[in-house]
């Protein structure tokens, strides 16, 4: 276990979900689409998060906008490795995953709807742009996680506008 966690006293799974949902709001801030809320609640395998972005938004950067549901999986995947602990369950995520999907799906059918070339990116290629964006990111991911971790939320003004590389 790393000394930041044997030394922090915050519960290791609240930080792995606190990295995961600093790293989804980098990502939304990136893709041009604001942040409202980000929270982590619960402890141990309980220990959960969101980060909230209101509806009806206009989503002008759809490839960004799907990496940044997938930042969150390659946060959490970089902090447990980083910190010498097992990697969180896959099912932790479904519910980007399903978020995404459906995104993706919507995306296309709009933009084929305009007469546009549909968005139909494969996962494994946001998999990877989101590996590369949170590695890009990672000192404030790292940053900011323990203090979501200890506080359970975090002022959406302290995201900083991240730009995908």
């Amino acid at each position: 276990m790393s000394d930041l966690l044997a030394h922090a006293g915050i519960d290791s799974h609240r930080l792995i979900a606190a990295a995961h949902e600093v790293a989804h709001a980098i990502g939304f801030a990136a893709a041009g689409v604001a942040v409202t809320e980000i929270e982590v609640y619960g402890h141990g395998e309980n220990a959960a998060g969101h980060v909230f972005v209101p509806g009806g938004i206009d989503v002008t950067n759809l490839r960004g906008f799907a990496v940044a549901h997938f930042a969150g999986r390659a946060a959490d995947l970089r902090w447990c490795d980083e910190h010498q602990l097992p990697p969180a369950p896959e099912r932790t995520c479904a519910t980007d995953m399903a978020m995404v999907r459906e995104f993706i799906r919507d995306a296309g059918r709009e933009t084929k709807a305009h007469g546009e070339k549909k968005f139909s990116p494969g996962l494994a290629s946001l998999r990877s742009e989101a590996t590369r964006f949170v590695r890009a990111h990672w000192s404030t991911v790292a940053r900011l996680a323990p203090r979501l971790a200890r506080t359970g939320s975090l002022n959406p003004d302290r995201i900083p506008l991240a730009i995908f590389p």
